[in-house]
């Protein structure tokens, strides 16, 4: 029997019985729940019985460094002999560590790389994961793998064209689908093409009712010239996407799967949800209402790309966060002559009033750039701030979680993957798209085992605006989705 390092819990066991001699295994398991401990168990596994001498992690810049700063030391047992690196893009001494893991040797080699760094044509860590995977006997295991949803992306690809010189193939999200089917096939073809036993456009017509070539929209795209018909979904009268034999899917992959949730894990207590209304400015409300009627107008036309309708969207949203439209979000001029004269900011001040009163921290997502440092400005040495330009997050974190500072004002694209924030129980949506990735993976940030105090959502709303409704409409739509393969 195998000796684990750290006991597993009830669900943790379950998973890692079906799966440990598995060659294709989903992990389709919401966070917390443990993925990258059953990934490793089942690693360590393999090993002690000579059929793998090395684990290949893939997942997201950040989260990558994490499975080796955090989970192989708590879950890799003592009496594995492994070395462990992690791949970071022109870092000559990460890679020369990398490069060590090829050494002769009887230990378990343990790469961790991040997704990104797999998106450029012959990028070196493809070059690299090409050679270790030629040399070893591996299991490789892509986390967060909705970022592998898209078939026709050039990193799915890659990452799939690497996955067939593995020994064993892992993936692990808690996100399957995040509100399209469509991104089913790519990550279960990565694990075996012989599951689904379908080509793409079959599966599409298999699980969709598609529009057909005589629909006007089918029509004005061909109009504009597109050199194949698309297989664009059908929608209902509420504008929810028509989907079917979804029951058939299901047991298609639920030999190879095991779903689980936190609540199936835990007494979680169920998370609230809250809304935070505040009325636009006289000036921002002009602005928006003449915007929203060039976009009835625009949206309206048969041949408005589907590229110009996010534009329009985008531009509103900017509005309602008090910034005149710009071609870039890094070069948005503010509607008002200083942050605390807008709405919308005010309203999150409110908020917070309440939050310092309980000496409560809280974490605050924003969609936009110019949001964070403008809250920056305000909140000052009351918050940290994370985004694309800033390097060190988990230090940032870790200060934060430590009770520096109250608050921190986060990316949702780049704050909501992968960080742990237990113990953090207010969450304030100050804005936000309907990706519902980064919603799904944001919300559950703060959630853990043991947790006994219920998650406050807000969400900051402009009153009698439905751009920021619809935007939350179409994530709880994608919410029922994704829900829907919970149940394998």
């Amino acid at each position: 029997m195998y000796k684990f390092k750290r006991q597993p819990r009830a669900k943790q066991l379950e998973a890692f019985e079906k799966c440990k001699d598995s060659r294709n295994f989903a992990l389709l398991q919401r966070m917390r729940t443990g993925k990258s401990k059953i990934v490793l168990d089942k690693g360590c596994y393999l090993y002690t019985l000579g059929r793998v001498n090395a684990i290949v992690i893939i997942a997201p810049n950040g989260v990558h460094s994490k499975w080796a700063k955090e989970d192989v030391p708590k879950d890799v047992p003592d009496f594995v002999d492994h070395k462990v690196a992690v791949w970071r893009s022109g870092n000559k001494k990460a890679i020369e560590e990398c490069e060590r893991l090829l050494t002769p040797g009887p230990f378990l080699r343990i790469l961790c790389v991040n997704i990104e760094a797999l998106s450029m044509d012959n990028s070196p860590a493809e070059k690299f994961v090409q050679k270790f995977l030629n040399a070893t006997d591996a299991l490789m295991a892509v986390d967060e793998s909705h970022t592998i949803g898209n078939p026709d992306a050039k990193r799915t690809k890659r990452v799939c064209k690497l996955g067939d010189k593995a020994a064993y193939k892992m993936i692990a999200t808690g996100t399957l689908t995040g509100g399209d089917v469509f991104k089913i096939y790519s990550q279960f073809m990565f694990l075996d093409p012989d599951i689904l036993g379908q080509s793409y456009l079959s599966f599409k017509h298999t699980y969709a009712d598609l529009l057909p070539a005589d629909h006007p929209t089918m029509q004005a795209i061909l109009r504009r010239g597109a050199r194949f018909t698309p297989a664009i979904v059908a929608t209902d009268a509420t504008g929810r996407k028509m989907w079917k034999n979804l029951d058939k899917l299901k047991e298609v992959i639920a030999p190879h799967s095991f779903t689980c949730r936190l609540e199936d894990c835990t007494d979680l207590p169920p998370t609230i949800y809250a809304k935070h209304l505040y009325e636009l400015e006289s000036k921002q409300r002009k602005i928006f209402d003449e915007l929203m009627t060039k976009a009835r107008v625009e949206l309206g036309d048969e041949s408005c790309t589907v590229t110009h309708k996010l534009t329009m969207e985008l531009r509103l949203q900017q509005v309602l966060s008090g910034f005149l439209p710009s071609d870039t979000e890094d070069t948005m001029i503010s509607l008002f002559d200083t942050p605390e004269k807008n709405p919308r900011v005010k309203a999150l001040l409110t908020l917070l009033d309440s939050f310092e009163e309980e000496g409560e921290q809280a974490i605050i997502w924003c969609r936009f750039v110019p949001e964070i440092k403008i809250l920056q400005q305000v909140l000052g040495d009351k918050c940290f701030i994370m985004y694309g330009a800033v390097k060190n997050r988990e230090e940032l974190k870790d200060r934060f979680m430590a009770g520096e500072r109250p608050y921190m004002v986060m990316n949702v694209a780049v704050g909501g993957t992968g960080l742990d924030y237990s113990g953090v129980y207010n969450m304030i949506y100050y804005s936000t798209d309907d990706n519902f990735f980064n919603r799904d993976q944001s919300e559950a940030r703060p959630l853990h085992v043991g947790q006994t105090r219920s998650l406050l959502i807000t969400d900051i709303e402009a009153e009698d605006v439905e751009t920021d409704k619809k935007k939350l409409f179409r994530t709880d739509r994608k919410r029922e989705l994704s829900e829907e393969f919970m149940d394998l």
